[in-house]
């Protein structure tokens, strides 16, 4: 299943995960995910590629990915890199002010990244008070966010509801995936109009439902084609796919290489 539940970010006083590791070569990060975090992300050595919806950028250090929650993302690097991520849980995120903000997903501010550092050492270093220290660098960092990089796009006031929806679409898709569904199939199983759902979803996410229904599969295509047991045809249709030219065409567009030259690993 692909959602996430991170339980550190669920204290009220220490609503944060924090953590600094090194990426192995064509190592992925947990596989493609989501959760209802804010999460942040750079690279002090090396270069990552971060995956988030339908956008792929190349992290160097002093650039900083931005993870809006809901957003399906992920993080491999092709020679290995030392990564950090920053986790923000909803309780900071309303404290602040900025719950419902749309932040811009690719940056590079030396500021922003110094802090992430300061961050990263802190927590190494788990001196007494570290833990109110990364506290208040992370709401400055939050606050340097919002006045510097929202994209401009928030979701309306009230938007629980919204949230709702689109977890629930998530999780049955990410439970039914493999099967043959579609828009409406997912819509009828919730219980909700095709409309409702679809304009709840991009709300959230950024994303069109129909979107998060082939990435789910081609990720999962993807894993199964990397194993190297299974061809390409196999692979469609395991994961869901009516034809191969279209499977193919898609996992191009995707991962920018046909199917059939992706290496076994």
């Amino acid at each position: 299943m692909f959602y996430e539940k991170i339980y550190e970010t669920k204290n009220k006083d220490f609503p944060l995960y924090t953590s600094t590791c090194t990426v192995k070569p064509r190592q992925y990060m947990d596989g493609l995910h989501w959760h209802e975090e804010l999460e942040i992300l750079c690279c002090f050595e090396g270069e990552a590629i971060v995956v988030c919806n339908k956008e792929q950028w190349v992290l160097h250090p002093g650039e900083l990915a931005v993870i809006n929650p809901f957003n399906l993302h992920t993080l491999y690097s092709r020679n290995g890199c030392v990564r950090h991520c920053l986790l923000i849980g909803q309780h900071l995120l309303a404290d602040i002010g900025c719950q419902e903000t749309a932040f811009r997903h690719f940056f590079t501010d030396e500021a922003a990244f110094s802090v992430c550092r300061a961050i990263s050492r802190e927590m190494e270093e788990d001196r007494p008070y570290s833990q109110k220290e990364i506290l208040s660098l992370t709401m400055h960092l939050l606050v340097q966010l919002c006045r510097n990089f929202t994209d401009g796009e928030l979701t309306n006031p009230g938007s629980a509801g919204r949230h709702k929806v689109a977890r629930e679409a998530m999780t049955y898709i990410d439970h039914h995936f493999l099967e043959v569904i579609d828009i409406d199939s997912v819509c009828t199983a919730l219980g909700y109009s095709r409309s409702h759902v679809c304009h709840s979803f991009k709300q959230i996410t950024g994303g069109s439902l129909g979107q998060y229904i082939i990435t789910r599969r081609l990720h999962h295509a993807n894993a199964l084609l990397a194993t190297g047991r299974y061809t390409v045809k196999e692979c469609a249709y395991l994961c869901g796919f009516q034809t191969i030219g279209y499977f193919s065409r898609m996992y191009k567009k995707t991962f920018g290489i046909p199917p059939s030259e992706l290496p076994a690993q």
